[in-house]
């Protein structure tokens, strides 16, 4: 039996969506783009699913953009701020320790598009308002990309404050929230969030994959990523799916229904998991808690200095255990992911850096379960 707590990379396929999926495949055949009968039947199946999704997440059902991923959202939206404000000449500006999907889209603005490109460094692994303000009356600033939940340390960015405050002293700027990491686990309320883009990716809740979504303000000018057939009224080219796009409403109804109670759940496994790798780890051996107070409980993310993380992932895998040493998208790269760094690791301290990340579908014993497997390889494996 396998113990998955890898859940930040992608979540449990709800079984619930995989059967209106199929039910829906079989439903929905049609091309919705077409304007015969079942082409129609099939275009009604999006209109629904549009209406649920704005009802959950506060938003208009016209600012919905079916895409394949949180990565195509994102991409979508920095290129075209990019191209749209190309002639101003204003800084492109996101944290340190972005997803790649932010930073290498940023890297592309920068050598491909002539931008100017500025990360604003983290504090305690937390989003200092202070540095934004700062930047804001220096610079004049196009787009401002963040995450919301921090993939590798789960801190919540305070993005209420954030738009405010880039309201006030840039009202020219627009502002990008990549809320992949946030959906389930935060409020997500696009209208009082006041910001233009959200990128959320609906794997990570449970949705097969090959599911994402973008929320763009209608007011405010769209250059597509796609060009095609017009689908998606302009904004993103491609055959759109009707049974994915109801079971991603299902999925994000799901996401934000109860989100608080499951995130009670969650902290008291994330709590049980520290104390029992506190009485299992042998005392000689260090580790530590890389999350800053604001992160949700989800995601755990350690540093344990005598065991290199990928000897643990290896270990643990062959006994039934999987866990996660970095971002998904560059865990399986040599090169040390950019955003570890970000966080003031070393690149030899970015090899002993661990991510366990949680879910309401765990139990207390199969968390105490985990600690007492790393414990035990720390005690065989250590360096």
């Amino acid at each position: 039996m396998s113990h998955y707590f890898d859940q930040t990379a992608t979540g449990d396929l709800d079984p619930e969506l995989l059967e209106l999926y199929i039910e829906s495949l079989r439903k929905y055949p049609a091309n919705p783009a077409t304007r015969y009968a079942s082409g129609q039947f099939a275009k009604s199946a999006l209109d629904e699913a549009k209406a649920r999704i704005s009802r959950a997440l506060n938003c208009l059902p016209s600012e919905v953009i079916f895409t394949s991923s949180g990565t195509e959202s994102i991409n979508t939206v920095i290129k075209s701020v990019s191209l749209q404000t190309r002639s101003r000449d204003g800084l492109l500006l996101a944290p340190a320790a972005e997803h790649p999907a932010t930073s290498q889209s940023l890297n592309f603005a920068a050598t491909e598009l002539g931008r100017r490109v500025a990360y604003l460094p983290l504090r305690q692994r937390s989003f200092d308002l202070d540095l934004l303000e700062d930047s804001l009356e220096k610079e004049r600033i196009d787009l401002f990309s963040s995450v919301y939940v921090n993939n590798l340390t789960g801190a919540v960015y305070p993005i209420h404050d954030i738009a405010a405050l880039i309201r006030k002293k840039a009202p020219q700027a627009r502002i990008h929230v990549d809320a992949v990491q946030a959906l389930g686990k935060c409020e997500i309320n696009f209208a009082a969030l006041d910001v233009d883009y959200l990128s959320l990716s609906l794997h990570k809740v449970g949705c097969p994959k090959g599911a994402g979504l973008l929320l763009a303000n209608y007011k405010k000018p769209f250059i597509p990523l796609l060009h095609g057939g017009g689908q998606e009224e302009g904004r993103r080219s491609s055959t759109e799916n009707p049974a994915l796009a109801l079971v991603s409403a299902l999925a994000v109804e799901k996401a934000v229904a109860g989100y608080t109670d499951r995130f009670k759940k969650v902290s008291k496994l994330r709590d049980a998991f520290l104390i029992a790798l506190q009485e299992e780890v042998d005392p000689k051996f260090t580790y530590e808690l890389l999350a800053p107070d604001s992160a949700v409980p989800h995601i755990v993310p350690l540093y344990i200095p005598g065991l290199r993380a990928q000897n643990i992932q290896t270990v643990l895998s062959q006994a039934g255990w999987e866990i996660g040493i970095g971002s998904a998208c560059s865990s399986s790269k040599l090169k040390t992911p950019q955003a570890l760094l970000d966080l003031g690791l070393t690149p030899d301290q970015s090899l002993h850096f661990l991510r366990v990340s949680l879910s309401a579908h765990h139990t207390t014993e199969e968390v105490i379960g985990l600690a007492k497997q790393i414990a035990q390889a720390v005690k065989a494996y250590a360096i």
